[in-house]
């Protein structure tokens, strides 16, 4: 169910926003998530290798999503014209 709030728009009150990580940019928090974990892990001398790949993924989707978006490949890595 949605609402609707003056000056902010149509909220989904009872949904979630996991189908949309893409298409709402929720995926860019997902990353700071992954950042600030992994400076968190140095800070108190934890081992942040998981973090670490995930950021280096998530990243790597990241480009290529915006890449694809921008037009500048394909989603296999193509060059567009």
């Amino acid at each position: 169910m949605a609402e609707y709030f003056d000056d902010i728009g149509w909220l989904d009150t009872y949904g979630t926003y996991v189908d949309k990580m893409w298409s709402h940019n929720v995926i860019y928090y997902v990353r700071d998530y992954y950042q600030r974990e992994i400076h968190r892990a140095h800070a108190e001398g934890r081992d942040a290798s998981d973090a670490i790949q995930c950021y280096d993924a998530l990243n790597s989707d990241i480009l290529e999503s915006e890449r694809c978006r921008d037009g500048q490949t394909t989603r296999n890595g193509t060059h567009q014209k």
